[in-house]
């Protein structure tokens, strides 16, 4: 009630620094805690926060230092628009930023169209990090059941795909998913009227229906092993991105919905189309990634022969 007495204003930030959809995330995260900020709206593609916010308690160059807060610099989106105010970044958490975004140039590739950057999230590589960073401070269980505003703020700076650590369990789900699908896609195309055309084989069905069991082998595909471009496609069309995995997504889940919708009413279904895209597609994830971990291990080794310097 208090608040609608305040007038509400809108205003804009060009934003450097957002090296990956956590960075993101944290801006928009830091924003949410300031009760004087009504909007947020942050522009993916563009790098630009779009905020509404109560011009009487809180101005832009508070907003500004919010921002910083994360390790992201900014100004203001609007042409000859100038806020005065100190550095909004303290140097440290600036370089520590700045070597956050070296380190995530593997997986982004340097732009926002690379699709594992988006995956990422829906694989051992995020739990990997999240683990790093709880151990590397020593958190209590108490304490990481519950992690302030300002270490949410702050963790994605631990999301670091040049970590040989993190690109190793990445590697190693998308290895192990590979195989589980391989497995299960097999008698899946066995079962299929394609495997039983092609090589003449009738399998047992145990008095099931030929597509029941087409269904029980492939939902594991889809829905374990192919969850990592599910998630994709979520996060990517969420920040208004088309990429590989909104197409690999929409193959697997149509071919896949649609069998399931004729497996009802009766037909030819096409789990076995569903279950071997997810499989071809992972074997080329898992190899991949493989060589950019393999990249990633030989740069690592020419800046490990940089004199480190103190920026203190």
């Amino acid at each position: 009630m208090q608040h609608a007495a305040h007038q509400v204003s809108h205003t804009a930030f060009k934003l450097e620094g957002v090296h990956c959809l956590d960075c993101a995330e944290a801006v928009e995260a830091v924003l949410k805690t300031q009760p004087h900020i009504t909007g947020i709206h942050l522009d993916w593609v563009n790098n630009v926060v779009h905020v509404s916010y109560h011009a009487g308690m809180i101005d832009k160059a508070d907003i500004r230092r919010l921002i910083g807060t994360t390790g992201c610099q900014c100004t203001p989106a609007a042409h000859g628009e100038h806020i005065h105010a100190e550095a909004t970044v303290p140097p440290a958490q600036g370089w520590a930023h700045l070597a956050h975004g070296v380190e995530a140039q593997p997986i982004n590739m340097g732009t926002k169209h690379d699709r594992m950057q988006y995956e990422a999230p829906a694989t051992a590589a995020h739990a990997h990090a999240h683990a790093q960073h709880d151990s590397s401070h020593g958190a209590s269980d108490a304490h990481r059941a519950s992690p302030t505003v300002h270490e949410q703020a702050h963790d994605h700076m631990s999301h670091d795909m040049s970590d040989p650590g993190m690109a190793a369990a990445m590697e190693r789900d998308m290895r192990n998913k590979f195989w589980v699908a391989l497995l299960l896609t097999i008698p899946t195309v066995l079962y299929s009227p394609l495997g039983m055309n092609l090589l003449g084989l009738r399998l047992p069905t145990f008095g099931l229906d030929m597509n029941v069991i087409m269904l029980l082998l492939s939902t594991p595909v889809v829905f374990y092993c192919g969850w990592l471009f599910i998630a994709g496609a979520y996060h990517s069309l969420r920040r208004g991105m088309l990429n590989m995995s909104v197409l690999i997504a929409t193959g697997v889940l149509a071919a896949y919905l649609f069998s399931v919708l004729i497996t009802v009413i009766g037909g030819e279904t096409f789990f076995e189309a569903a279950a071997m895209l997810v499989t071809f597609v992972l074997f080329g994830h898992w190899m991949e990634m493989r060589s950019r971990r393999g990249t990633n291990e030989a740069l690592r080794a020419l800046f490990d022969l940089v004199p480190p310097q103190d920026y203190d």
